[in-house]
């Protein structure tokens, strides 16, 4: 009888033990999918213009799943639509961090692809960008489903082409600097002769 007793004893235990990687599971799929909620109820709160509302949302959505990095990416994508591009810029490189912890190229990519965006727009942080699009270009390299590579390449091209033309009109100003001092000097000259 006590054989019998434990083989049920350790049958139920067995049971439960087994459940519970199960009921994990469900659980796990379940805050998913609250979280994809919680995206969607945001990206459609961005749709409407409503921005404080969403970064609410985006900011729930990362507090209950702080691993992952789209609510991150969409909080970052609200503030730069609102204008307050270094919130967006960290957030970017937080969804960056967190995508490639996790290893998601595709949300990697485009965290990657809106802090360059951001940098770029900033004389003072092209090289910054150029570096950012380099390392999504290599990213894509690695990963070519997770973006298009024309893009990062187009940009490097595009700040490389500025960057020459920066170059030239600075040796220019300076030549014309130097011209015009030159002139101003031999009218002093002028005027010296003249008295």
């Amino acid at each position: 009888m006590r054989s019998v007793l434990a083989v049920l004893a350790l049958i139920v235990g067995l049971s439960i033990a087994s459940l519970t990687p199960a009921a994990q599971a469900e659980e796990a799929r379940a805050a998913q999918k609250t979280y994809m909620a919680k995206i969607q109820e945001g990206i459609a709160q961005v749709r409407s213009e409503a921005y404080d509302q969403a970064l609410s949302t985006f900011r729930e959505a990362k507090e209950a799943e702080p691993q992952r990095a789209e609510a991150i990416y969409y909080e970052a994508v609200t503030l730069r639509l609102k204008g307050e591009e270094e919130a967006a810029l960290e957030a970017f490189r937080r969804a960056r961090v967190i995508s490639k912890q996790a290893g998601n190229a595709r949300m990697e990519a485009r965290s990657l692809q809106g802090a360059a965006q951001i940098l770029e727009r900033h004389p003072e942080s092209l090289d910054e960008a150029r570096t950012t699009w380099l390392e999504l270009a290599a990213l894509l390299r690695e990963h070519p489903n997770a973006g298009v590579a024309a893009v990062p390449a187009a940009r490097i091209e595009a700040i490389d082409h500025l960057a020459k033309a920066n170059a030239n009109a600075a040796i220019t100003k300076k030549r014309v600097a130097e011209r015009e001092e030159e002139l101003r000097q031999e009218e002093a000259k002028k005027a010296k002769k003249k008295r």
